[in-house]
């Protein structure tokens, strides 16, 4: 086959955001990756390609070391490089600035000692963790029942794995991974009205079908679907549940068996589970299906599996062994040895863990997908509460209802006019389907899967009303018809509810989508100024942090009490963001201490230019002052809940200073296409 590699690189330039190809950043070669494919490279080809290239990034990089067909190399900090040494020891040696060469034997190397443990380690009941039954026990449903269950939705190609692989974990796990691989979620359909226009996801089967009240466990986007029992499932999306269990799942596997291997014999590479996963996931994405979960919560969990490996290494060296892994549940967690109620506030896996001595530790690890998580998601009512402010919670919702209720007073005959007529009712015309798709993915946010069910809940809302308006023509769309047995009281015991959130939602829907198809209507001027008066509200919390100092206080208290800052200074749990660790050690660097009452002294917010939370303190005896969270003050569903949060997210500071500090500790850690890391 011939290759025009300048073909692939100039395409390669039109996918990327920059337009200059970076072979050593990660989204570059996942692009790269997807090209290759178009230009029918089959797939042991571009992996052999993204391993050289990743091997020849990694060589670059000072402080590594690397084998070669002539023996080991390392680079020393300041770039000098020797080949042909040895051992992996004697490269290290080089690497530290020792005088050795190709002639030095290794068994003149003096190995490094153990490093000192960090670990806070808790007393654990002696327990043989795997043979345990919540370790033993099957999934609920068998496959039979659940095949049956999930007919509708499955995908047309399955993956499964060998359960030989998983023996550390509970086994249902690994089932569970199995079916939520194969359980599509939405499928692209070309003729579908979206935002921009034709071609758009649909719900996939029954996936997304709209449910009862309470009756979860009949949709794939709720655990339970899955056979995890109620109580287990925890909180949260289904992705976002499933990334915390790869990496548990992922954080057991050797690197043969997660990243690959090349076969000695035959010389060509044998996937593991990661490549499987991937694998799977891109046909599916050939065939316009997705899952639950994507490539980017793959890929997350193996950069957090790089992350926690190699601070096991820093904390044990070599030699240490993962006895067992579990989830953040509470029946998994006591068969690790572990008394529940002695675990971490904000702990997301358990790793039970024996160092080349024998002694046994418990590692609680907390998890991010990336730096783009938030650090602190509380609500302003909280961080007000008993202290004197300007700030009038009751009075904004009041305000919200009513704007609600007279905008729907107001436009009451055009109402009836557009959802009553079986011609202009937007279910039936294609300028109506668009004029819904926009509403549902304006008051989304954009997210696909709650643009999605807002599309499904106003086609079944206008559904509804339309065919009240033809039994009564005089029918008043307001908030007592919204909250009755025929639209949200449907979802209720009683058939009427009263529930703001829910009943605002729809009041908002029903005058945006007549405003999209009135665009000349008043109602567009009263809807842009009822988000605004949410926008005024907002900016005087932002104002009033600023200026009260009570609250201000207030919301540092709020941060710190919910940050696991002091959990991890002290050594009783790690977090994970990406391929960043965040331990008592990297703290320390980062810090200049891993005092917690002195970085609580040294933790302050600032308003100027915007709200931040600041670390003031030193490192090496110099000021080192940086941003560590940035708050941001939201209705939570704008324009109907009346629900104002109050959120910290990841700095690009603390990111910057963390990520720096956690490459001087366990060394940086490399991309997914790497089959060399961990135990």
């Amino acid at each position: 086959m011939k290759i025009n590699f300048k073909k692939i690189l100039n395409e390669l330039s039109y996918r990327v955001s920059t337009g200059i190809p970076d072979l050593t950043n990660e989204q570059h070669l996942m692009k790269l990756w997807d090209i290759l494919k178009e230009h029918n490279w089959n797939i042991d080809a571009r992996v052999e390609l993204l391993r050289n290239l990743e091997e020849e990034r990694v060589k670059r990089l000072p402080g590594t070391t690397w084998q070669t067909k002539s023996g080991w190399a390392g680079k020393r900090p300041n770039g000098d490089s020797q080949y042909g040494l040895q051992s992996q020891d004697v490269a290290q040696a080089y690497v530290d600035g020792k005088q050795v060469d190709k002639t030095t034997d290794p068994k003149n190397i003096k190995k490094k000692e153990k490093p000192e443990s960090t670990f806070t380690t808790k007393e654990l009941k002696e327990i043989d963790t795997l043979k345990q039954k919540t370790y033993t026990e099957e999934i609920i449903y068998s496959d039979k029942d659940f095949d049956k269950k999930n007919k509708q939705n499955e995908t047309p190609i399955k993956i499964n794995f060998d359960d030989e692989v998983f023996k550390k974990l509970p086994k249902k796990y690994v089932k569970l991974l199995e079916r939520v691989l194969n359980t599509g979620i939405r499928k692209f359909n070309p003729e579908a009205i979206s935002k921009k226009g034709k071609g758009d996801f649909e719900p996939y089967g029954n996936a997304l079908e709209k449910k009862k009240k309470g009756d979860f466990s009949n949709t794939p986007l709720d655990f339970t679907y899955f056979g995890i029992p109620k109580d287990e499932a925890g909180q949260g999306a289904t992705a976002a549940q499933m990334g915390e269990i790869m990496t548990m799942m992922f954080s057991t596997l050797k690197p043969k068996d997660l990243l690959g291997v090349e076969d000695e014999k035959s010389g060509k590479f044998k996937a593991g589970v990661a490549g499987q996963i991937i694998s799977h996931l891109r046909s599916l994405e050939a065939r316009g299906i997705q899952t639950a979960i994507d490539k980017s919560w793959v890929e997350a969990a193996i950069a957090n599996r790089n992350a926690i490996f190699g601070h096991l290494r820093s904390e044990f060296g070599n030699g240490y062994e993962v006895i067992a892994n579990s989830w953040d549940n509470k029946k998994e967690v006591e068969s690790l040895g572990l008394d529940y109620e002695d675990k971490q506030g904000s702990t997301d896996m358990f790793m039970k863990v024996k160092d080349k001595d024998g002694k046994v530790h418990l590692m609680e690890v907390s998890l991010k997908k990336t730096f783009g998580a938030n650090l602190y998601n509380g609500g302003v009512g909280d961080v007000i509460k008993g202290i004197e402010t300007v700030i009038d919670l009751p009075d904004f919702t009041k305000q919200q209802s009513k704007r609600l209720d007279d905008m729907s007073k107001k436009y009451q005959k055009g109402f009836r006019e557009l959802y009553g007529n079986s011609e202009k009712n937007p279910l039936n015309t294609e300028e109506g389907q668009r004029a819904i798709a926009n509403v549902a993915a304006r008051m989304a946010n954009d997210k696909r899967d709650v643009t999605t069910k807002n599309i499904n809940d106003m086609e079944e809302m206008f559904s509804r009303i339309y065919e009240d308006l033809q039994s009564n023509p005089d029918l008043v769309i307001d908030r007592d018809y919204i909250g009755n047995i025929t639209q949200q009281g449907s979802k209720t015991k009683s058939g009427f509810t009263t529930n703001r959130r829910d009943v605002q939602k729809s009041l908002l829907m029903i005058n945006e989508v007549f405003g999209e198809l009135n665009p000349k209507s008043d109602v567009n001027n009263d809807i842009k100024e009822h988000r605004n008066e949410t926008s005024k509200f907002e900016k005087q919390v932002i104002d009033e942090l600023n200026d009260n100092p009570e609250f201000k206080q207030s919301a540092l208290d709020k941060c710190k009490e919910k940050l696991p800052l002091q959990d991890i200074l002290e050594g009783k749990e790690v977090m994970a963001v990406g391929n960043t660790i965040i331990s008592k050690k990297t703290l320390e660097r980062a810090l200049g201490t891993s005092d917690w009452e002195s970085v609580k002294e040294s933790l302050v917010v600032e308003t100027d230019p915007s709200p931040r939370l600041v670390y003031k303190g030193k490192v090496d005896g110099q000021d080192r002052t940086f941003s560590f969270g940035d708050v941001v003050v939201r209705e939570d569903g704008k324009g109907y809940s009346s629900s104002m949060k109050f959120e910290i997210k990841f700095n690009k500071d603390l990111k910057d200073f963390t990520s720096s500090a956690s490459e001087d500790v366990i060394g940086r850690q490399r991309n997914v296409f790497d089959p060399t890391i961990g135990s």
